[in-house]
C-alpha cells in the first residue's frame, strides 16, 4: 500500500505543474523525488513544494533537469540553426 504522504506530495507537485515528477516515500516522513523539470528554478521550486508539505521530514531529490535551447545556444551547440 502507498503512503498517503507521497500521494499528498505527488498532488502538492501537479498543483505547481510538476506532471513529470513523481514522488516514493514511507510513512515516516521521508520521501524521494524522481523525475524530469525544464530547468534549474523548476527543480527548486518542486523541492520547496516538497520541504514545505506537512508530514514531510527528510527527502532525497532525483530530479533531472531537461537540456534546453537556451543552454545549448549558450554552450555553442547550435543544432538546428
Amino acid at each position: 500500500m502507498r503512503c498517503q504522504l507521497a500521494e499528498r506530495v505527488e498532488k502538492a507537485l501537479v498543483k505547481f505543474g510538476f506532471s513529470e515528477v513523481n514522488a516514493s516515500g514511507d510513512c515516516h516522513g521521508e520521501v524521494k523525488l524522481t523525475g524530469t523539470v525544464a530547468n534549474p528554478n523548476d527543480r527548486a521550486l518542486a523541492c520547496a513544494v516538497v520541504c514545505t508539505t506537512p508530514g514531510v521530514r527528510t527527502f532525497s531529490v532525483k530530479i533531472t533537469v531537461a537540456e534546453s535551447e537556451f543552454v545549448r545556444a549558450r554552450e555553442g551547440d547550435h543544432r538546428g540553426s
